[in-house]
């Protein structure tokens, strides 16, 4: 899934111009904006594939931008890198909180901002392959063309946040008539929940899709994961997608 265009919001003009030229070098289609409100506009008009943006920007900062950004049904999904000086852990904190997808810290390096946005891009690229193998009516194949927001929108309406959680599962259960059989066979004491996370992990969707098909914060989507991994009983660093994977 490409990345082509990215939202640049800076607001130190050395230092955006820096970004955009290394960026642009790489092939990609920058946007630039110099403050919050600024980007918020362009983002709206624009609909870029990923948007970078610093926290202490005039007008709106970026907690400003990804908050607002994030209640228009065009832009709520676009991937979102900050950038920024401010490392502290609270800050940090509240961006993943908001939703933010990735933390870069100045200083930063040309292959740290890549590799950031080559993470993005692999996300993506996975998401459609999950959609590709899931979706079960041949008229809504992904097999052409589309932005990441389309990707987003499909999966909304194959697992719209409007069904019960009972009904999510049944249509996921439906994708997949063997997984959770198998999955409990092996972890009995898996909850109601459980259940549904699995799923949700299965079909690579990000942590606000999680916490929005559980009906609760982020943060507390981030601790459930943790709990489900220990029911699993999996060690720390093994990963849970390619685990639960197994079952399908």
């Amino acid at each position: 899934m490409p990345i082509n265009t990215i939202l640049l919001v800076e607001d130190e003009d050395d230092l955006r111009t820096e970004i955009s030229s290394m960026l642009s070098f790489e092939g990609y289609n920058i946007i630039e904006a110099n403050n919050g409100s600024e980007g918020v506009k362009l983002a709206l008009k624009n609909q870029p594939d990923l948007i970078m943006c610093d926290i202490g920007l005039p007008i709106k900062d970026g907690f400003d931008v990804l908050e607002e950004l994030s209640h228009h049904p065009s832009t709520k999904f676009i991937p979102f890198i900050f950038l920024t000086a401010k490392s502290e852990r609270d800050n940090r904190r509240r961006g993943m909180s908001l939703g933010a997808d990735d933390y870069i810290t100045k200083p930063f390096t040309k292959i740290e901002l890549l590799d950031s946005i080559a993470t993005r891009k692999k996300k993506l690229d996975e998401l459609k392959l999950s959609l590709e193998s899931n979706v079960d009516n041949p008229s809504l194949a992904l097999n052409t063309p589309t932005t990441q927001n389309k990707i987003n929108s499909e999966i909304l309406r194959l697992f719209p946040h409007k069904y019960t959680k009972d009904s999510f599962l049944l249509r996921f259960n439906k994708s997949y008539p063997k997984f959770f059989n198998k999955l409990l066979k092996k972890h009995p004491n898996l909850s109601h929940q459980d259940l549904l996370l699995s799923s949700s992990i299965v079909l690579n969707l990000s942590g606000k899709y999680q916490s929005t098909i559980l009906d609760i914060e982020l943060d507390s989507t981030y601790k459930k994961k943790h709990n489900l991994k220990r029911k699993l009983n999996l060690m720390k660093d093994e990963d849970i997608n390619v685990y639960l994977r197994t079952f399908l």
